[in-house]
């Protein structure tokens, strides 16, 4: 939501400054209305899908999190460190 924030106030910029010019007699507008949806369909969701592709290309972190060994360890040092009073 905070990534469509831009494109939502030139939306209502073209909303009002339709009150002062006569867009019916220009393309203008619409052609900046259609590359505002192209940028809010396209390009804006191009980061979000290189970060879930990304796992793909380099998988050493997810191995590196989601190994029940390290789990494991890590719940047994922190219980350790509960049960001796080990801050």
């Amino acid at each position: 939501m905070v990534i469509a924030i831009p494109i939502l106030i030139v939306r209502v910029l073209f909303f009002f400054l339709g009150f002062a010019i006569d867009v019916r007699s220009s393309q203008w507008d619409q052609r900046m209305l259609s590359g505002l949806s192209f940028v809010e369909k396209s390009v804006l969701q191009l980061p979000f899908f290189l970060m879930s592709a990304m796992r793909f290309v380099s998988p050493a972190m997810d191995k590196m999190f989601v190994l029940p060994d390290v789990v494991k360890r890590a719940i047994q040092l922190i219980f350790a460190k509960q049960v001796h009073g080990v801050a």
